[in-house]
């Protein structure tokens, strides 16, 4: 757990509570069978997460800050996707 690692009395609480909103966001965005791309964004996120981990048990702040920086865009354009869905395809009569 990188909250525990850190050993950071501040940080751990707000972590707790950032988990909690992110189960709640995973079910909004993940709760349906998904298809390719979004199986594809959640190999990519648990990589990610590997990533964060390993760049910080290096001490490596910088690799750690860019692999952050990666995953919030894959979490923006999900949420991007999912605020404004590909509208529907068709004529308008007149």
């Amino acid at each position: 757990n990188i909250g525990r690692m850190a050993h950071n009395p501040y940080l751990l609480p707000s972590l707790k509570k950032l988990l909690i909103d992110h189960a709640r966001i995973g079910k909004i965005f993940y709760r349906q069978s998904g298809g390719p791309r979004i199986q594809k964004d959640q190999e990519t996120a648990a990589q990610q997460h590997d990533q964060m981990i390993e760049a910080i048990e290096a001490h490596d702040a910088d690799r750690a800050g860019d692999v952050v920086r990666a995953h919030l865009e894959v979490f923006r354009s999900d949420v991007a996707l999912y605020a404004v869905p590909n509208g529907m395809q068709g004529e308008l009569e007149r």
